[in-house]
């Protein structure tokens, strides 16, 4: 994609997005103002574990591809997955997401293409979770099944991607696979692939199983803090609404360029709760609590993560 045109659908986001607020009104906000604190803090407490989650995530796979020595403390990777969320605000994810992790790793004494691979990876663990909890997610969205048989075909299709996973991250198939990826010419040049041992392309099966096993967790932990703040806001609608549309939403910043996913992620929540029978005005009054709740955790948690060097000098190290 060429820059005007990224350009052009970043501008197009941010007007969706603006048209949400529009066609949402003030009411909205004045259920926010009046949001249950109870709720909130639940969401915000759930947001501060995703992010401990997430940070343990990047560790375990730094290490695996990083060179032997002394791992970086946790606190380091924190800082770095708190600090590209809050860039996340104002920058497009390739940038914060992408970018910003990369370039945090890359001041650990890791290559930048090495961290650009590190970051690659992170971020597909997530995908495999999500898949799998998508395909029986829209089934149950549609109707197609109920919530029973929605709950047998996600621990289902999880079980079966993790023995994917663990078969998919045999040494030979990794020598297999970074044969492949080393014939694509733009991929092979721009990650120097050709340069990167097979044993370090992937983490070993079980490191790999480790790492889905936390990817399932900070999955769920996200999910239950976007159903805390509907409860905030007072939205009547049943937990499995939330973790249904959950997978699909996040899914739906895959094609999101604007900062924070602006417009596309919102019209995915949207849209996905009305689809599970949420009314229009509740769906539009849940779509603006949940972009700012998460915005305020995030600045919240980039704050507390100033106060991690103070608390663990050796992140200065």
């Amino acid at each position: 994609m060429n820059r005007w045109t990224r350009l052009l659908l970043q501008i197009l986001s941010i007007l969706v997005f603006i048209f949400i607020l529009w066609w949402a009104g003030p009411d909205p906000w004045k259920q926010i103002l009046r949001g249950k604190p109870m709720p909130i803090l639940a969401a915000f407490l759930l947001h501060g574990v995703a992010t401990i989650v997430s940070a343990i995530r990047l560790k375990l796979v730094a290490k695996t591809i990083i060179p032997q020595g002394n791992a970086p403390s946790l606190g380091r990777f924190y800082s770095i997955n708190i600090f590209s969320r809050a860039l996340g605000i104002v920058l497009p994810r390739s940038i914060s997401g992408v970018g910003g992790k990369a370039a945090g790793l890359s001041r650990l004494g890791i290559s930048l293409r090495r961290s650009l691979w590190i970051v690659m990876l992170d971020n597909l663990f997530d995908i495999f979770v999500l898949t799998a909890f998508g395909i029986p997610a829209f089934l149950f969205l549609v109707k197609t099944i109920n919530q029973s048989v929605f709950l047998a075909l996600c621990i289902a299709a999880v079980v079966i991607v993790g023995l994917i996973i663990r078969w998919g991250t045999e040494s030979q198939r990794a020598a297999f696979l970074l044969d492949k990826l080393a014939r694509i010419q733009w991929l092979a040049d721009k990650l120097k692939l050709r340069e990167i041992e097979t044993g370090s392309l992937l983490p070993s099966p079980k490191t790999s199983l480790t790492t889905f096993g936390w990817s399932i967790a900070l999955n769920l932990v996200l999910a239950f803090s976007f159903y805390f703040m509907g409860q905030a806001v007072g939205i009547q609608a049943h937990w499995s609404a939330y973790f249904a549309s959950y997978p699909l939403a996040q899914l739906s910043l895959i094609i999101a360029l604007a900062p924070g996913g602006l417009g596309i992620f919102d019209l995915g929540w949207l849209g996905l709760l009305q689809l599970s029978g949420v009314p229009e005005s509740s769906a539009l009054t849940y779509v603006i609590a949940q972009r700012a709740y998460v915005t305020i955790f995030v600045l919240v948690l980039a704050g507390l993560g100033l106060l991690i060097p103070l608390l663990d000098p050796k992140i200065n190290r």
